[in-house]
């Protein structure tokens, strides 16, 4: 593709005489000969600083915010360089996004789990689903590990090329306030929209919980009516008039309260799983599935909304949860012979942390012992939060270190301390993750419920900048093999 075709498709004017253009970039070191380098300014770091260094590596193009002197190659100078990477990317690749039925959910907790039963549904019902998210994305039989919930826009254009050519019909896609804030998904088209809940998280990003609640109402304000789109909210938050005022296109409610579309009632809950009876438009449904919580009706409820909307009769969904799996560190249980059960679960805010602690205690035969720490150079407010939430609501906590990332581990510890002593519960400090993983399910009877939060799917811990092997399941494995 040349430059002066590439802008007009994104929609700009052509700058400069006109090259052929290989690729486009927004890391200096992958720029190459051909390449558009998109200087992006971030928290941490400024891409103009690092145009002439791309330049020198063979780009061809830059797309920029301001000029910059000394460097002889076409600069198109815009407002916002994120957001022509997400309009450049589309024209890249071709426009993939425009061949895909793309579902979006958003909200603080319950993404991953709400956009795994939804593609499982999809899927059962024979439509071709990807699916873009924290754990990782799938295209076909290909899994990519994750690195952010939403990626760059650049490498979600680039995705949405290889959906398309494997066929797939629709994406469902966890979007992040810091992608909708970034402008990633800005020039995607959403068919369907989905709200799950909002609460305190991210505050060290947004600093105000009305920026990080305005990011979230970006998705369901793109949302347009000649698409034919539609938006998804939970009824039951406190925010859903925030999220219904911003919108034009249909909105259909779901929750536990009168007056939703998509009404849960009568939940009957056991270690096993949980079977709720669904109410809709005068007509009931029992949906019966194995995934264990309230919180988890809830996801499945947004499931629910959003498959409906997609055109699935409500009997075949309510009979496709009842085989979807658990997804991965998302209130998984492990149980061996002997030892305690233990729930793996990637809860890292308030909010999370009390969802997966209240159905612990509504599942525990005995004592419920918790595991858990917070992230460090992450919202520091919520960390005597989580802390008396977590004294408060297990037997017995033990503080351990999350992803300490470039903080002191016992500085974090030392936050999360101060909640638990406000809440009086029993505890002890175990900095080293790994002891304290073992000495949860060692000092556990059989009939204890020990809950390890923070972490789930991760494998990994990081330390400093750098990220080291570390996997609560092999630890609780190896724990449970001394029982």
């Amino acid at each position: 593709m040349e430059w002066h075709e590439l802008t007009a498709l994104a929609g700009f004017e052509a700058v400069g005489e006109n090259r052929e253009i290989a690729d486009l970039q927004y890391d200096s070191r992958k720029a190459g000969k051909g390449s558009v380098f998109f200087c992006i300014r971030g928290e941490n770091s400024d891409g103009h600083r690092f145009a002439a260094q791309a330049v020198a590596s063979g780009a061809s193009a830059l797309v920029c915010e301001e000029m910059i002197s000394g460097l002889d190659v076409p600069q198109l100078v815009v407002t916002d360089s994120r957001e022509a990477l997400a309009k450049m990317a589309e024209a890249f690749y071709g426009f993939p996004h425009k061949k895909l039925k793309i579902i979006g959910v958003t909200g603080t907790n319950g993404k991953t789990t709400a956009t795994h039963l939804i593609k499982h549904i999809l899927d059962d019902y024979g439509k071709q689903t990807a699916l873009m998210g924290t754990n990782h994305i799938i295209i076909g039989d290909r899994v990519i590990p994750a690195t952010h919930t939403t990626p760059e826009s650049l490498e979600i254009s680039g995705y949405l090329k290889e959906m398309t050519d494997a066929g797939c019909e629709y994406l469902v896609m966890e979007v992040s306030s810091h992608a909708l804030k970034q402008g990633r998904v800005s020039a995607l088209d959403f068919s369907i929209a989905a709200f799950t809940n909002l609460t305190q998280d991210h505050l060290d990003y947004h600093k105000t919980f009305d920026d990080y609640l305005q990011a979230k109402q970006l998705l369901f304000a793109g949302l347009r009516q000649e698409s034919q789109g539609c938006g998804i909210v939970n009824y039951d938050s406190p925010y859903c008039a925030d999220f219904l005022s911003v919108t034009k296109v249909p909105v259909k409610t779901y929750g536990l309260k009168d007056g939703a579309d998509f009404q849960g009632k009568n939940i009957v809950m056991d270690a096993n799983g949980t079977s709720f009876d669904l109410l809709f438009d005068g007509g009931s449904y029992l949906v019966k599935m194995n995934l264990i919580g309230d919180f988890n009706v809830y996801n499945a409820l947004t499931a629910i909304a959003v498959s409906a909307a997609a055109g699935i009769p409500l009997a075949f969904i309510s009979q496709s949860l009842a085989c979807a799996k658990q997804v991965t560190g998302r209130f998984e249980k492990i149980k061996e012979k002997f030892g305690p059960t233990v729930i793996i679960d990637y809860a890292h805010t308030p909010d999370g942390l009390q969802n997966i602690l209240e159905t612990a205690n509504k599942l525990r035969a005995k004592r419920v012992i918790l595991v858990f720490g917070c992230g460090g150079d992450r919202d520091r407010t919520k960390r005597p939060v989580m802390g008396k939430i977590g004294g408060s609501l297990s037997d017995f906590a033990l503080i351990t270190s999350d992803n300490p990332r470039t903080e002191e581990p016992m500085s974090i510890i030392r936050m999360v301390e101060e909640g638990v002593k406000e809440s009086g519960g029993a505890y002890e400090i175990r900095c080293d993750r790994r002891e304290a993983i073992h000495d949860a399910v060692l000092m556990a009877d059989d009939d204890d419920l020990v809950v390890i939060a923070g972490k789930g799917h991760e494998d990994y811990q990081i330390i400093g900048t750098e990220k080291h092997h570390f996997d609560d399941f092999e630890e609780v494995k190896k724990a449970l093999a001394l029982c």
